[in-house]
């Protein structure tokens, strides 16, 4: 049954084989990726808990939610020949005509990027079962929810708003990088955790 935005929103995902295999490549890179750079990507100390203790299905749609600070129906913008470009992309708001600017990927094993298939999908597994895999990482690193339901997915939004608003950046900053055109909106997604 599907919901929503077409390959994100389901209860049951059909892979094949070979959707497995080509995410597996992407799997391999982006954890070598985070290894190399995770010093640099500045996440929350909680968004690093969570990645690091992900199965493997989950972890590249995480990363690029957390890298990002997209919504998980904005994701599906994130594309292979994006990554290999190398070079900044913008990701268009889900909710409004926002439009913000995601940092490229560095010159981090080009060779091995481009050896990628293009059709390889960041997401290969459900919604549901994405949802648990986080919520069982966030669990089992003792990470607390702030007052209110939360979506799973949404969780790294509110981590790294709270995180980069105790860092001292300012609200237009923080804003911008969620894809709010309010303050109002980015407020709700401060919280001392």
């Amino acid at each position: 049954m599907k919901t929503g935005v077409p390959g994100i929103y389901t209860r049951r995902l059909s892979v094949t084989i070979n959707d497995i295999t080509r995410h597996r490549r992407l799997l391999n890179y982006v954890k070598m990726y985070f290894s190399r750079f995770s010093g640099h990507l500045k996440f929350a100390p909680e968004v690093y808990s969570i990645l690091r203790s992900l199965n493997s299905l989950s972890f590249v749609p995480c990363f690029f939610l957390a890298y990002s600070c997209c919504r998980i129906s904005e994701l599906n913008q994130i594309t292979v020949p994006i990554l290999k470009s190398r070079t900044p992309f913008d990701l268009l708001s889900s909710k409004s005509s926002h439009v913000r600017s995601i940092p490229g990927f560095s010159d981090f094993k080009v060779k091995t990027l481009l050896s990628i298939p293009d059709d390889a999908s960041l997401l290969v597994i459900s919604y549901d079962q994405l949802k648990l895999s986080i919520k069982s990482a966030r669990i089992k690193n003792n990470i607390s929810l702030p007052d209110g339901k939360l979506d799973c997915t949404h969780l790294f939004r509110h981590l790294q708003a709270s995180y980069w608003n105790s860092l001292g950046d300012d609200l237009d900053s923080i804003s911008y990088r969620l894809g709010h055109l309010n303050n109002k909106t980015t407020l709700q997604y401060i919280h001392k955790m």
